[in-house]
């Protein structure tokens, strides 16, 4: 049937696979260029310490998880409440002063370090982030 095939108009060129592909890795954002992530080497341990223990629903002593921030780094005061669910990024790049408390869900993606003052309250799934991309580059860097 040529007369179907003659109807047929395509406005876009067709490129050759290889140029698409080249394209498309130009278009992805390089989430490590510039990034210090700080303790790599305890990153994988410490991703599944969080998923066992602050992730979870179950309501783990504070006294306990204040003890695992600790061994990995972070700065936490005296009677910090950390709630269930909570998703800290870097615990290394964390501060926590006395008696501040933590809610549920909250997220706090601490590519640079975050201070939680003493006697402060963070709310129940507040999003805490810092570090950025620079958008006006097509790779996104850090």
């Amino acid at each position: 049937m040529p007369g179907l095939q003659s109807s047929i108009n395509c406005s876009m060129p067709v490129r050759p696979i290889a140029d698409r592909m080249t394209r498309v890795r130009n278009d992805l954002f390089d989430a490590g260029d510039g990034l210090n992530r700080g303790r790599s080497v305890l990153e994988m341990l410490c991703y599944l310490v969080k998923c066992s223990f602050f992730l979870s629903p179950f309501p783990f002593p504070s006294r306990f998880k204040r003890a695992v921030l600790r061994a990995f780094g972070a700065r936490v005061g005296r009677g910090v409440v950390i709630k269930p669910r909570v998703n800290i990024h870097f615990p290394w790049k964390l501060a926590v002063g006395d008696f501040a408390w933590i809610g549920e869900e909250v997220f706090i993606l601490n590519f640079e370090p975050v201070t939680i003052g003493p006697q402060c309250c963070i709310s129940q799934r507040a999003f805490l982030c810092t570090g950025n991309h620079d958008y006006s580059k097509a790779h996104m860097p850090y």
